[in-house]
């Protein structure tokens, strides 16, 4: 006969190995609590223990970044306030613990205090050295969630085009970056950027990608289901018509053959979408 362990002794072990994510997110909580509530004005965050809390890999376990975002950015504002000099060593440790999970980035800049969108559009040369490096130490598993915090930022709703950091980084500092090697780093890239050829900078940055690197085929194809990957609410037929109608514009004064050819593809597609969803 097996005798399983009283209920008071199994407790404790299945905490600690299955919950280390909610106990993040509870030192967070306590953390707030004492230097960021009412009253607490004046208390300086300690900076070694403030940092280890705020970088710990256990962000990445269980969701726990999305119960504590709101406290985790508050926090990281202030640390960064009060410690700047830490400002680039404390972004490379959060991409490094949160590249673990695809949704953590997103769920830590979700907030109004953007620290990490802030980081990277205050100083873009320097965060993107920051990313680069993450980025060659890490598996593609774990690059899809830079990737995706890259282009969206924090979690937007349903049919928000909201833009992500990605926009910020000066174009020839991703460009000679991607032709590093173009294979892998270009066709990433192509999944990362502004979903968008308009005259904002960020549609400046995606057209001059196209531009310079859409003559490469696994490229052209790449930004082009990126662009064909959206959600939306309302009938798909109309949602089809509007990208559509958005990428006639974006033909306008426009010269460069490569750039004509690839929004031209993209309006054809569009044109077999609204034909398939209206059928």
């Amino acid at each position: 006969m097996i005798r399983r362990p009283p209920r008071s002794t199994l407790f404790p072990y299945t905490t600690l190995f299955r919950s280390v994510g909610v106990f993040w997110s509870n030192a967070v909580h306590m953390c707030h609590t004492f230097y960021m509530e009412k009253g607490s004005e004046q208390r300086a965050l300690p900076e070694d223990l403030a940092f280890r809390l705020l970088t710990a890999t256990a962000m990445a376990d269980e969701r726990s970044a999305h119960a504590a975002g709101y406290y985790w950015s508050r926090l990281a504002k202030t640390f960064i306030d009060q410690y700047p000099q830490r400002k680039w060593e404390f972004l490379e440790h959060v991409l490094r613990a949160a590249s673990k999970d695809w949704s953590v980035l997103g769920n830590l800049d979700m907030n109004e205090e953007q620290v990490l969108t802030s980081l990277v559009r205050n100083e873009p040369d320097t965060a993107w050295e920051c990313i680069a490096r993450i980025y060659c130490e890490t598996d593609e598993e774990r690059n899809f969630g830079l990737q995706h915090w890259l282009a969206e930022g924090g979690h937007p709703s349903i049919g928000d085009e909201s833009l992500g950091p990605i926009q910020h980084i000066p174009s020839e500092v991703l460009f000679k970056w991607a032709n590093e090697d173009l294979d892998d780093r270009g066709y990433w890239l192509s999944r990362v950027l502004p979903k968008t050829l308009d005259g904002s900078i960020a549609g400046r940055l995606t057209r001059n990608f196209v531009a310079q690197f859409g003559k490469d085929e696994s490229i052209r194809t790449g930004l082009h289901n990126v662009f064909c990957s959206r959600g939306w609410c309302g009938n798909a037929s109309d949602h089809y018509r509007r990208l559509r109608d958005e990428a006639r514009s974006w033909l306008t004064d426009e010269k460069n053959p490569t750039v004509v050819r690839w929004i031209e593809d993209y309006i054809e597609g569009l044109g077999f979408d609204i034909e398939r969803a209206e059928i």
